[in-house]
């Protein structure tokens, strides 16, 4: 039988290894949606510098807002007789031309409608980083499904990307959603922070080379998330905060607990709680008496995953980019060397290129 060596990783994306200059963290906008008596949407708090009148603040004018008491904003767009959409733009004091940037948005709890009535148009909520005028760099996008509340990315030139983890149409615990740029590596992750503090990936590509600083932040709402103005439908946002300068290595991207690269991880859905990480871990094993057989769970369909080969751990062939189906187990047929001879096989995983 030929020896060979189960399983070595290498993470593929140079970029990645882009170190960036370490900076003291600094927020760029920062609101807490708090709600005493009376107070609506274009009266949230904003700590940021400039931002200290009622015209600088944070104003969407959506009508009809309701609030929980609870110390947290409902959103709300149904005071008009119907859905609705409301957009608006806050400039940052300080153009981002480099490193890190995280947008930071705290859900305090929610109760959605089962499904959006017939013809209605499903409640959509939209943070997204903005370059000039229109050129979208990166967006964080909520939208209220039948199945609940799912939530993804959307860069320039592209469609949203949904998580496949869809969260549930009710809850009470809070959630925090993460939404990283780096102009630097070239890069943007959106991670959701689960109640265990686990950072769970959701979403990771490469920005296109025409994004180079972010000019501000837009806000848009589209639909009722009250299901027709039913108090028991809500969303509650409970902190948005925009950061820049947050850490000296790419938020998401640090090692894992085990030291290999968080990306592996999500690449493998070792990140998230309902893969199993027996069935997710490549390895190569025998199929037959002049077979292999090179398994690995693809669990993303915004990475690329290559398989080599090498006879001596010094020379590498490409045997496959993206074999199977993304969300199912791979199994990669090798023929074994004819004896004495070794095959070594690896996994690398690649950011694509916009």
């Amino acid at each position: 039988m030929p020896s060979f060596r189960p399983f070595l990783t290498r993470l593929g994306f140079a970029l990645l290894a882009a170190a960036v200059p370490a900076r003291a963290a600094a927020v760029l906008e920062y609101w807490t949606f708090d709600d005493p008596v009376a107070r609506t949407l274009d009266l949230a708090a904003n700590s940021a510098p400039g931002r200290t009148t009622r015209a600088a603040r944070w104003d969407v004018a959506i009508p009809g807002l309701a609030t929980t008491g609870s110390g947290a904003l409902r959103v709300r767009d149904a005071a008009d007789g119907g859905p609705g959409r409301r957009t608006t733009f806050v400039n940052f004091a300080a153009e981002p031309t480099e490193g890190a940037v995280v947008l930071r948005l705290r859900l305090a709890a929610w109760d959605l409608a089962p499904s959006p009535a017939a013809g209605a148009t499903p409640p959509r909520l939209e943070l997204g980083f903005i370059q000039g005028n229109a050129l979208v760099a990166a967006e964080l996008v909520l939208e209220a499904t039948a199945a609940g509340l799912r939530y993804g990315w959307r860069r320039e030139g592209a469609a949203t990307r949904w998580h496949p983890v869809i969260l549930p149409a009710a809850s009470a615990a809070p959630v925090e959603l993460r939404l990283s740029l780096d102009l630097s590596s070239r890069l943007l992750v959106l991670s959701r922070i689960r109640a265990d503090t686990t950072t769970e990936f959701a979403g990771v590509a490469a920005l296109p080379a025409v994004v180079n600083r972010l000019t501000s932040l837009r806000w848009a709402c589209r639909g009722d998330f009250t299901d027709g103005g039913t108090p028991a439908h809500f969303l509650d946002l409970d902190d948005l905060r925009i950061e820049s300068g947050v850490t000296t290595e790419f938020p998401g991207l640090a090692p894992a607990p085990d030291g290999r690269p968080a990306l592996l991880h999500a690449a493998l859905g070792l990140d998230r709680p309902d893969i199993s990480s027996s069935d997710a871990e490549p390895r190569l094993a025998s199929s037959g008496p002049d077979n292999l057989s090179f398994t690995f769970l693809r669990a993303r369909d915004d990475l690329d995953y290559l398989v080599e080969t090498s006879p001596d751990l010094a020379t590498w062939t490409p045997a496959a980019l993206n074999p199977g189906a993304p969300g199912a187990q791979v199994a990669f047929a090798l023929a074994a060397p004819p004896a004495p001879g070794r095959l070594f096989a690896r996994l690398r995983v690649t950011v694509p290129a916009p």
